[in-house]
């Protein structure tokens, strides 16, 4: 089992972990990004998150580039994850 958390895994993790690994990283941040925003003016409202296939396609065509070794995961989700609807 790998030891890289959201906070830590960088493209090196992902390379090196199964696909068991990765989605349990990808539920941690889609359970971190979705969570309820603090918002006055739309109470409830949750962060905008990414399905599991776009997050895994997402983070493997970026972490398939030989440079990008050592980028966040979460950087890469949370930037792309903006552009989609809030729950």
């Amino acid at each position: 089992m790998s030891a890289a958390t959201i906070r830590t895994a960088s493209c090196d993790d992902w390379r090196r972990e199964n696909p068991a690994e990765r989605r349990t990283l990808l539920a941690q941040m889609r359970a971190f990004f979705g969570a309820q925003v603090d918002s006055a003016g739309a109470p409830g409202a949750t962060g905008p998150v990414l399905s599991e296939r776009q997050g895994t396609t997402l983070i493997s065509s970026y972490c398939r580039q030989s440079f990008a070794g050592p980028f966040k995961l979460y950087k890469i989700y949370g930037r792309a994850a903006a552009f989609t609807a809030a729950g």
